[in-house]
């Protein structure tokens, strides 16, 4: 193994990262090992630098609207991951993804954009592993890695996703109109990303941008953070007030045509 490389599995970790990731992880080096190696350059490094602002930003919105509550271990049950690289896999392949993803066992708080979060480059679903990059090998990838690389990669091309345990039950689900998968299964594990990809095979990105694990989660998908924190905020909204009644649809439509006229008539004097 080479120098600076190490291994864990999930079980030879501390028990607040243990718990959490269930998939084993290759710790490959710092984030500047990383710029060596993947030879980047001032304008990549640029967006890396915007990408990490904004995934620091969002996780903080979630977390300020209740969409990434506090976990029994006490640590955040919400996280985030971005599209650094993808490169087309050819015919029948799967594309090559990089991604930049929150740490597992977040405290609550502003995010250290010095130790909050890693590269990944590699998602192996048959060994269940990973190879990543990050401020010191203490720090793990959030536990939620492959359901974040599964959904980025089925998308084809989405560029950002948004993770938390809010949203988790058919009821809102439904009250919301996400689709929801039928099963219920343990987070972190081969069995909990098989079955967010079948539920977006059934409701392909981009026409479908959010889906909800049972008993897990949301998960959103965007061109970008703002964009799906806006679709967070809107399915918030309606949690919190109801959807609209067909009487406030039509008082709300025959408002527009009072105030479209009202502005008619001042523009015509």
């Amino acid at each position: 193994m080479p120098d600076g490389e190490a291994s864990k599995s999930a079980g030879g970790v501390s028990d607040e990262v243990g718990v959490r990731v269930k998939f084993n992880c290759r710790y490959l080096g710092r984030l500047e090992d990383w710029w060596h190696a993947a030879g980047t350059t001032a304008e990549q490094r640029e967006k890396f630098d915007a990408n990490l602002l904004t995934m620091a930003c969002a996780l903080e919105w979630m977390q300020d609207r209740g969409a990434a509550p506090v976990a029994p271990d006490g640590r955040l049950a919400g996280n985030a991951a971005a599209v650094l690289a993808r490169t087309a896999g050819g015919v029948g392949g799967d594309d090559q993804l990089t991604l930049l993803v929150s740490r597992s066992g977040r405290a609550q708080g502003p995010s250290d954009t010095e130790r909050d979060f890693c590269v990944v480059t590699s998602f192996d679903f048959t060994a269940w592993s990973c190879g990543y990059y990050a401020s010191s090998s203490e720090i793990q990838p959030t536990s939620d890695t492959p359901l974040h690389w599964s959904a980025l990669l089925e998308s084809r091309t989405a560029s950002v996703s948004l993770h938390g345990h809010a949203f988790e039950t058919e009821a809102k689900a439904a009250a919301i109109n996400v689709p929801c998968s039928n099963v219920e299964t343990l987070f972190s594990t081969p069995e909990d990303t098989a079955a967010l990809v079948e539920l977006m095979r059934q409701h392909p990105y981009p026409r479908c941008r959010m889906y909800i694990r049972r008993g897990h989660g949301f998960v959103i998908l965007g061109s970008s953070f703002p964009q799906a924190e806006a679709l967070l905020d809107a399915k918030l909204h309606i949690l919190r007030v109801g959807k609209p009644s067909k009487r406030q649809w039509l008082l709300a439509a025959v408002l527009c045509v009072i105030l479209s006229a009202c502005v008619s008539l001042l523009v015509l004097r």
